[in-house]
């Protein structure tokens, strides 16, 4: 997953400090700047994954919907530990690793649930998903344990990095991890390392890790707010 740089610069141009926003900075300014800024920031999948979900939840309510309430509330529980991008998602999402604590496996998501026994292929826009890299040594790279990956709709996930033409197709994001093992950390610096996979090899890695695939069977997406009861965070 990696380990997040956030941006230095003057001190009227900061938002954050490391991965938590200044006392100063509104919560919806802190996120938004990650978006604005972008070349400013220096990033894993996972952080950029959570930044995508608060920002994108947050700004629903705020700008499309135009509905306070529901942005009070995205906004609170965003907030509930003054840690907005921690625990955005279930804790149980994590539960396939070697060092999962268990005694967190119940804490819900603040703005993220999950489903799982989800069948492979089956994609809807705004699905967060999960690959696994199942080779050993490449696994113990930073950065390389494994893959979020979010749908986009219509047959692409995202890119954050544009190292593939801004999005990739299932097939090619299945492929991008499995590359790993062959040494392709990118597409276009290492595109003579890359193995082809054939079709029958994307539906093989599409099962789970246990049945020898990539893909995890579970999706983690935003909380239906208002049409749903949401869960309760631990105390803070």
């Amino acid at each position: 997953m990696g380990l997040a740089r956030w941006p230095p610069g003057l001190l009227e141009q900061q938002k954050w400090h490391k991965g938590t926003p200044l006392a100063s900075v509104s919560v919806d300014n802190a996120l938004l700047d990650a978006f604005l800024r972008q070349d400013r920031y220096r990033i894993g999948c996972y952080a950029a994954s959570k930044l995508s979900y608060a920002h994108a939840v947050l700004d629903y309510y705020v700008r499309v919907k135009k509905d306070p309430a529901k942005a009070a509330l995205v906004r609170a529980r965003l907030m509930h530990d003054k840690e907005p991008l921690v625990g955005v998602e279930p804790a149980a999402m994590w539960d396939f690793e070697k060092d999962f604590d268990a005694d967190e496996r119940d804490i819900p998501g603040k703005i993220l649930s999950i489903k799982r026994g989800v069948a492979p292929g089956n994609f809807v826009p705004g699905d967060w998903v999960y690959l696994l890299n199942t080779d050993e040594v490449t696994y113990k790279k930073t950065g390389y344990e494994g893959s979020n990956a979010v749908y986009l709709g219509r047959g692409k996930f995202g890119d954050y990095y544009n190292d593939h033409r801004h999005a990739y197709t299932y097939s090619e994001k299945v492929d991008e991890v499995y590359q790993w093992r062959h040494g392709v950390f990118s597409r276009s610096r290492d595109a003579h390392k890359i193995k082809p996979l054939s079709d029958g090899d994307v539906v093989r890695l599409s099962a789970t890790p246990a049945e020898g695939g990539l893909l995890l069977d579970f999706r983690v997406a935003p909380y239906l707010f208002g049409y749903e009861e949401l869960p309760a965070l631990p105390p803070r």
